[in-house]
């Protein structure tokens, strides 16, 4: 596959062997319908940095399209095999795993950092939370999608995908590993919910 990323020049880019590799492996599970090439595996992806290698916010992006672009193609698949009911009962099952966390009272969300490990400030990150809590409620309530306006005023994929916390010492804020994975499982079950 050729990919369509720029090298960086002075600094450190995700290596390209890894990039190409990746991208030529899930352009082959897209065209075969290969479920096992998912989204998570997709927001889970991780490369090597080396100089002169790619971009890493277009490779970021491009990885942030391929997930949505997934999940579009998973809902044609279980449209064509099930019927709409299926598709709306995928959706709700898929943001329990979210709903749980969420659900959890503020500053109780995540494991607390430790003195040896950076953490995110709990204000930003629980503010966070409660603004994918109240997409997930509004999406799968009833199987509803949120309208246009809704969908530009409430939560966007770069909310989760981009977000930046103050980082904090200690127990002072939450675990950046838990953070994280939980905003790349959120970011999957996004790409479900608005395709």
């Amino acid at each position: 596959m050729r990919t369509a990323f720029n090298t960086v020049k002075r600094s450190k880019g995700y290596s390209v062997s890894e990039v190409t590799e990746f991208f030529d492996t899930a352009r082959s599970a897209y065209e075969k319908h290969d479920r096992t090439f998912d989204s998570v595996r997709i927001q889970n992806a991780s490369f090597s940095l080396e100089k002169g290698g790619y971009e890493t916010t277009s490779v970021d992006s491009a990885l942030d399209r391929l997930t949505v672009a997934m999940e579009a193609q998973r809902k044609e698949d279980i449209l064509i095999i099930k019927d709409e009911s299926a598709w709306n009962e995928y959706r709700v099952e898929s943001t329990k795993a979210l709903t749980g966390r969420i659900e959890r009272p503020a500053g109780k969300r995540f494991k607390l950092g430790t003195e040896k490990e950076p953490a995110y400030a709990i204000a930003e990150v629980d503010a966070l939370l409660d603004k994918i809590g109240v997409f997930l409620k509004v999406q799968t309530d009833g199987g509803r999608s949120l309208s246009r306006k809704e969908l530009r005023d409430g939560l966007q994929a770069e909310d989760i995908t981009k977000a930046v916390f103050t980082g904090v010492k200690g127990e002072k804020g939450y675990e950046e590993k838990s953070v994280d994975a939980f905003l790349a499982a959120a970011f999957v079950v996004y790409a479900i919910l608005i395709v």
